[in-house]
């Protein structure tokens, strides 16, 4: 095995001592030797920060790809998954995983493990478990995937506890499948369901026990109002809050960080969210619209404190301030995973320094796939992201018509400094818990509105 050799920034190998002494091609002669040696044996490489998408497993993937076109013996990656409770992207994870199959390689979960700061309480161990829960059936959706190794048995003997981690420390950490007296916890019982209805047998939790932990409420659908409108020089019907925003087309918009042609277009304020520190003054407040060839998403943002450039733009881009919105253009609004037509795309603060609105960074379940433009602007109280994506596309076709509807959701990720996120904004009702990056049920409905009926 050759472990954790690509910078986590994905710019190419990282300085080892191995690279120094031999050179960039030690990874191809490592393979070469370890083969020589033992022809039956698997050969891997493995990484962590390389699990869904991103700078980093792109460069995995690359690289993989390169042996192979090379002649040179290796049989699988290894995906260490050491995850911050609620990052597990079971979609991301999913595709990265079937590409390299694509390429004839085995994948393996080789060091799972899911950490978070604080004590643990219900809720933790509760979304823990959700966490483990996503990750296990991001593998069993792929024939290619053929192990699940956690770091460690009991959290008693866990890394994480090492006070020589700095930032990830955690000395009463929980990370693993069963407790400091070896019994079992709800992430051990999340994987026995999983594992237990795949194989057929009696599972040990019901499917209500599964719901709950993956926050999925069995409700009867709201009942929406009618439109209508508080301004008569209103563009389109007042948002319900919460559920539906009205977008008017065809109404022209310059991407150009200014928001002077989007008077009269409705705004949403978004103040609230799963995680909020004491005093919170972060909020954020969008629009969207729609002409002939694009739809177009405005957040303006009240920050205090702008934070980025803290973490690794590809893996850990939810760490700093950026907003997302997400897109469901399938036409099933009820769909529980990402496919070709969900996109979810982050927008983020470190954009301020980038003029190339045609490339902007961008974070999230297949957001490099949409055709994503953006402007990031700093303004007197936070920044504005003006942002627009092409209606038709080999990703997705929209096509605006009165009444016609989309997934929708918009979401804030904040940072009051380097240590990471603090707050997290929702627009949706139904998402309570952060879960719309993985499940686009949780969405609420854009629907388009005819300036010109």
């Amino acid at each position: 095995m050759v472990n954790e050799a690509i910078a986590d920034d994905g710019s190419g190998l990282r300085d080892t001592p191995w690279r120094d002494l031999i050179g960039d091609d030690y990874i191809e002669l490592a393979f070469q030797f370890a083969h020589e040696a033992d022809p039956d044996a698997l050969l891997f490489y493995n990484d962590y920060g390389a699990e869904g998408s991103g700078a980093k497993s792109n460069a995995v993937y690359a690289m993989v790809q390169d042996l192979l076109d090379k002649g040179v013996p290796i049989n699988g990656v290894g995906l260490q998954s050491h995850f911050t409770l609620g990052t597990v992207n079971a979609n991301a994870i999913s595709q990265n995983i079937k590409r390299l199959g694509d390429l004839g390689l085995q994948v393996e979960i080789t060091e799972a493990d899911v950490r978070y700061a604080g004590d643990a309480d219900a809720d933790i161990l509760r979304d823990q478990a959700a966490d483990y829960y996503h990750l296990l059936q991001a593998c069993l959706d792929n024939a290619n995937c053929t192990a699940f190794i956690t770091w460690g048995v009991t959290d008693a003997a866990t890394w994480l506890r090492d006070s020589n981690l700095g930032f990830y420390s955690n000395p009463t950490v929980e990370p693993l499948l069963f407790d400091d007296d070896y019994a079992p916890k709800p992430a051990y019982f999340a994987l026995m369901d999983l594992l237990a209805r795949k194989a057929g047998v009696t599972s040990p939790m019901t499917d209500a026990q599964v719901d709950a932990m993956l926050g999925i409420i069995n409700s009867p659908a709201v009942e929406i109002p009618p439109p209508s409108m508080s301004d008569a020089a209103q563009l389109s019907p007042d948002p319900v809050a919460g559920q539906v925003y009205y977008a008017p087309f065809p109404v022209k918009i310059t991407l150009d960080g200014a928001d002077a042609d989007w008077e009269n277009i409705p705004r949403v304020t978004v103040d609230s969210g799963p995680m909020m520190p004491p005093n919170n003054d972060t909020s954020f407040v969008f629009a969207v619209a729609a002409d002939d060839t694009n739809l177009y998403f405005l957040a303006d943002v009240h920050d205090s404190q702008i934070t980025y450039g803290t973490h690794d733009a590809g893996a850990e881009w939810y760490l700093e301030d950026s907003v997302e919105f997400y897109i469901n253009a399938t036409g099933d609004l009820s769909t529980m995973g990402y496919s070709d037509g969900i996109a979810q795309i982050a927008l983020l603060a470190a954009n301020i320094n980038n003029a190339d609105a045609d490339a902007p960074i961008l974070g999230g379940t297949n957001a490099a796939r949409v055709g994503a433009k953006a402007v990031v602007v700093q303004t007197d109280d936070g920044y504005r992201v003006e942002a627009s994506v092409p209606l038709e596309s080999d990703f997705w076709s929209i096509m605006p018509e009165n009444m016609e509807t989309l997934g929708f959701q918009a979401h804030l990720n904040d940072a009051s400094d380097a240590s990471g996120r603090d707050t997290k904004l929702i627009w949706s009702a139904a998402d309570t818990d952060d879960q719309s990056y993985s499940n686009p049920s949780l969405f609420g409905q854009l629907v388009f509105w005819d300036v010109n009926p």
